[in-house]
């Protein structure tokens, strides 16, 4: 009679393991999956913004806004023929 109780609480206990594993398994994917989840929309944040100051930078840098500021900001103006001196070695 004890033989027989034995050998189902080692039935029970294997099983009992097996579905703890399993639920362990589970629960691990779906947390790896919220956390590729989380970097997926990072990468995405961090492209998108990588992609506006690229723009940005493009905008700042661009030669008719430089001249610009320096024509209305600094007061600088074109050189005439005669102010310009070339020298050469």
């Amino acid at each position: 009679m004890y033989k027989s109780i034995g050998s189902y609480l080692q039935i029970f206990l294997m099983s009992l393991i097996i579905f703890l594993f399993y639920v362990w398994q589970s629960v691990q994917r779906v947390e790896t999956d919220y956390k590729i989840n989380c970097l997926e929309k990072d990468i995405q944040f961090f492209k998108n913004n990588n992609r506006y100051l690229k723009i940005r930078l493009n905008e700042l840098t661009s030669l008719g806004r430089v001249e610009r500021i320096a024509r209305k900001k600094l007061g600088l103006v074109s050189p005439g023929k005669n102010d310009v001196i070339v020298i050469f070695e």
